[in-house]
């Protein structure tokens, strides 16, 4: 993030790191640069991350209210909403693709979220609830399929959105 003017645009090529983790050597040069400006983690099948990223409190809160125990682990306040991380399971390939709902967006493959301690506009992202993130089930995803569906004008960022399954 090395524009100030769009302060979540990624400040180097991060299409790689969907395929690869970063060197060690790239880490140390990213931070050594002083036009480098936050942190992000690409999420999906390379970090094993899933986050639901809520761009209102009152999204944020339809959607503890409706599923607490999906919202109890690994809560971040952003700059406008909050983020809810979530692990994928690591002995099952998952189907689980990037969507994009009123007030919400599910990051996954092909994605990437600002990570704490960013600051942006004055603003830093910080843990307010911590503990690690909850392994999705098949069951979970199903039930955040569903609030995403319910939510009018939801649609899909990538193709196949019908998919949300594990295959084995």
């Amino acid at each position: 993030m090395a524009d100030p003017a769009r302060p979540k645009v990624a400040g180097v090529e991060w299409s790689q790191y969907q395929r690869r983790c970063p060197t060690p050597a790239e880490i140390h040069n990213w931070f050594a640069n002083d036009n480098f400006g936050g942190i992000a983690i690409i999420t999906g099948s390379i970090s094993r991350l899933v986050v639901l990223d809520f761009d209102t409190q009152e999204r944020y809160q339809q959607f503890r209210t409706q599923y607490p125990d999906l919202a109890q682990n690994h809560i971040v306040q952003t700059r406008r909403g909050f983020h809810i991380y979530f692990h994928l399971p690591p002995h099952l390939h998952l189907h689980l693709p990037s969507r994009k709902g009123p007030g919400i967006d599910l990051l996954s493959n092909g994605r990437y979220v600002i990570a704490r301690p960013t600051c942006i506009d004055g603003h830093t992202y910080k843990l307010i609830r911590g503990g690690q993130p909850k392994t999705l089930t098949q069951f979970d995803i199903q039930r955040i399929a569903r609030f995403l569906d319910n939510l009018s004008g939801a649609e899909s960022i990538t193709p196949n959105t019908a998919k949300h399954e594990f295959t084995a």
